[in-house]
């Protein structure tokens, strides 16, 4: 599920498809499923899972950041580990030209699911394991993240900034026709470049 704050924690209403998350191959880095939110959080990934060989499989839950500027993106990344065991019973015997034959049948079962959330520091916390979970011959598998599997998206506040350009010289025709300003967030680039002049009175909101 997700959740959509403000800056002071209060819950916000957020928008059907608002926010996109994906479900990547932790060996390969393939997109396997991608799934938007509905309008109460709930984030239901349509794509089924195959397993047609026993083994551990691993798979990344997380959110793909988007372009609202206002939005700071929840950057949890989900751990899904899953183990398929094969296992082999008598599908069915026959008499064949005399002979007794009998076909078996191999199923892979899924043995245990666990879901662990990565930690800032980078330590893989658990935060669900099943080892039971309720195989079918008849329909696949529905797995429901735990309340504790969330993506918290915060909506910061609007503020202005004014920058101001303020020369110190003697000689205003030594100044260049404009200067390139840019905004860093964390140190990286938040907005659009402004280019400030005589124009703009070297000034801009």
């Amino acid at each position: 599920s997700m959740e959509l704050l403000g800056t002071d924690a209060s819950m916000l209403a957020m928008e059907e498809g608002q926010f996109t998350f994906t479900v990547t191959d932790a060996q390969t880095g393939a997109v396997l499923a991608t799934a938007t939110n509905d309008a109460a959080g709930r984030i239901n990934f349509m794509n089924r899972l195959p397993f047609m060989e026993a083994g551990t499989f691993v798979y990344y839950i997380q959110e793909t950041a988007g372009d609202e500027a206002e939005i700071a993106y929840d950057t949890t990344v989900y751990r899904l580990t899953v183990k398929v065991t094969a296992h082999q019973s008598v599908f069915d015997e026959a008499l064949i030209n005399g002979n007794a034959v009998t076909v078996h049948k191999t199923q892979y079962l899924l043995d245990e699911i666990t879901i662990d959330k990565k930690t800032s520091s980078g330590v893989w916390e658990q935060i669900s394991h099943n080892e039971d979970p309720a195989n079918s011959d008849s329909r696949a598998i529905e797995l429901q993240l735990t309340s504790d599997a969330t993506f918290t998206n915060v909506k910061q506040d609007s503020i202005q900034i004014r920058v101001v350009k303020e020369w110190d010289d003697v000689d205003p025709s030594l100044r260049p026709e404009s200067v390139t300003v840019t905004l860093l967030r964390n140190g990286s680039q938040y907005g659009n470049q402004v280019t400030l002049s005589a124009a703009n009175n070297w000034s801009y909101t």
